[in-house]
């Protein structure tokens, strides 16, 4: 069975500035390939990629939670959700023109 699936993210720390690419890879550290795997964007399956990894060009629509799930023939399993936080991002509360 597959077992140990995680997410590691370029640059580290799960927070990127707004308009910059980040990288999110799916490492499994327990399964019998061949491997496939699915991005998941706040619980969601999103179709931007079936790869151990995912670069994505950050927008606003990106602050959310991440997961990848990897399946081979005979079970499947999901990373734990991560956060990613994108930096200079607008917030309506700090104030300026309305």
């Amino acid at each position: 069975p597959i077992s140990g699936v995680s997410l590691s993210a370029y640059p580290p720390g799960w927070q990127v500035a707004l308009g910059d690419w980040l990288v999110l890879s799916c490492v499994v550290s327990m399964g019998i390939g061949p491997l496939s795997f699915c991005w998941y964007r706040g619980g969601s399956a999103i179709s931007l990629g079936t790869g151990p990894r995912l670069e994505l060009h950050v927008g606003d629509e990106d602050i959310d939670h991440y997961q990848c799930q990897a399946t081979n023939r005979k079970s499947m399993a999901k990373s734990p959700p991560l956060h990613v936080t994108v930096l200079g991002e607008w917030d309506p509360g700090a104030g300026g023109d309305t």
